[in-house]
């Protein structure tokens, strides 16, 4: 990894139409990122965690040039997209999408979805040089070179997800985001799409943005950790650290809900520390997004929006009890219970 800046985004903030769920239009507006920045260096693998439906996706949607910023920016070296603008088109920033049979198209074969980019860019690979190239990208990725000639609906899910990761490698690109590309495999083939992951950014240097809310798939993989909540990042910073010691409550119990082998080893927390559902992007609560749900939560939670604390190099949280009495002392004295084997 190297602190060579490839990605950024400043204050992005994104609004969509209110719609019913037949599609009608409401009136007015609902803001579904509030202020998003992250920083992404090249060869790096920053995670982006988070409950499903706290705007991750969109995210990685705006990263990409798919949506449009509302206000703030996004830099990828020399461009930038501001408001009302969507990120400019290159092929430095590729995505892998969560379905993997979705994203193919199931009419075309392997090696037309493989070549799809270079058809498109004409001068990006010359067409002597495809099935070369082909062939390489398959072996890459672990298929073989019969699987070419192949469709998706012939393909496991494993198979197509790593087909998707070498149609964003063909390109060469600089930064990949994975969204949630691993969370619709089973365990052996989520270990080795991860594997790869690893082994492809080792030999190419590229960086990741891996969107996930498998805090597992994030800890084996990341170098830093984002965490997401309702539209805003409440916690940054190494995943060792973060992990280790989260400066969040929303942290903590995402933390706290990942069943363990042998709970009763050093204690465990209990997972109902976090009540209710997430609230709708329409109506977020006042303050502190997350108060509605904390088990820390004080008046001053809904009278304020918590500032960014920083609790060493690196690790910033948004909480206005981050880094104060300790956020483990006081999860143990509200719900860790501790039994013998």
């Amino acid at each position: 990894m190297t602190d060579e800046m490839v990605l950024e985004a400043r204050d992005v903030h994104l609004r969509l139409r209110d719609r019913t769920k037949k599609g009608r239009v409401r009136r007015g507006e609902v803001e579904i990122l509030a202020g998003v920045s992250l920083e992404l260096s090249r060869g790096e693998t920053l995670g982006l965690l988070g409950e499903s439906g706290c705007g991750k996706s969109t995210f990685a949607r705006v990263l990409c040039g798919l949506s449009p910023v509302h206000s703030g920016a996004v830099r990828f070296h020399s461009r930038v997209a501001g408001k009302g603008e969507v990120s400019p088109p290159t092929l430095g920033i590729q995505m892998v999408f969560q379905d993997p049979y979705g994203s193919l198209n199931p009419r075309r074969r392997v090696r037309d979805i493989l070549a799809e980019g270079w058809q498109i860019n004409r001068s990006l690979l010359a067409k002597s040089d495809w099935e070369a190239r082909l062939r390489q990208l398959v072996t890459d990725v672990g298929l073989r070179i019969e699987h070419l000639e192949r469709f998706p609906a012939a393909l496991s899910g494993g198979e197509r997800q790593r087909v998707a990761i070498a149609r964003a490698l063909s390109v060469n690109p600089e930064v990949v985001v994975c969204d949630e590309a691993v969370s619709a495999l089973d365990a052996s083939v989520k270990s080795q799409v991860i594997s790869l992951l690893e082994e492809v950014q080792s030999r190419t240097g590229v960086a990741y943005l891996f969107i996930s809310h498998d805090t597992t798939a994030v800890r084996q993989l990341a170098d830093r950790v984002a965490v997401m909540y309702l539209g805003k990042i409440v916690e940054t910073g190494p995943a060792e650290t973060v992990f280790a010691s989260p400066g969040h409550p929303y942290t903590h119990t995402l933390l706290a809900a990942v069943p363990k082998l042998r709970p009763w080893r050093g204690g465990s927390r209990r997972p109902g520390m976090v009540k209710g559902e997430i609230p709708s992007f329409a109506s977020p609560p006042s303050g502190c997004r997350f108060r509605t749900r904390c088990f820390m939560a004080q008046d001053v939670c809904a009278a304020l929006e918590p500032p960014e604390t920083a609790l060493s190099d690196g690790h910033i949280a948004a909480c206005h009890f981050a880094g104060s009495a300790g956020l483990e002392q006081v999860a143990v004295s509200i719900g860790t219970t501790r039994r013998a084997r």
